[in-house]
């Protein structure tokens, strides 16, 4: 797939979402192993100039079989969920 019909694709997902849900960046991984992805997300997070605010994800089997705006959805509230504060003080999850 080209570059501009990926984002295209991208911009129509996110346009499909309500307003509440497009707020959020969502990385997803798919065919990496454990020390891979431990790679990514080391060096992605070490970065200055990369956006911190990203929730990752990688592709699992229930995953890979659902809407894509469903799956979103669901990232996005987990993400959302971690950064609230729980009741003793710290960050859930």
């Amino acid at each position: 797939m080209a570059g501009s019909e990926s984002s295209r694709d991208v911009q129509s997902v996110d346009d499909a979402l309500p307003a509440r849900e497009r707020r959020g960046k969502v990385v997803i991984l798919d065919g990496f192993t454990p020390d891979q992805l431990r790679e990514v997300l080391t060096t992605y997070r070490r970065s200055n100039h990369l956006p911190q605010d990203v929730a990752f994800a990688v592709v699992t089997p229930e995953s890979s079989r659902r809407v894509l705006s469903d799956v979103l959805s669901d990232i996005r509230a987990d993400a959302a969920a971690r950064r609230t504060p729980s009741p003793d003080g710290g960050a859930s999850g």
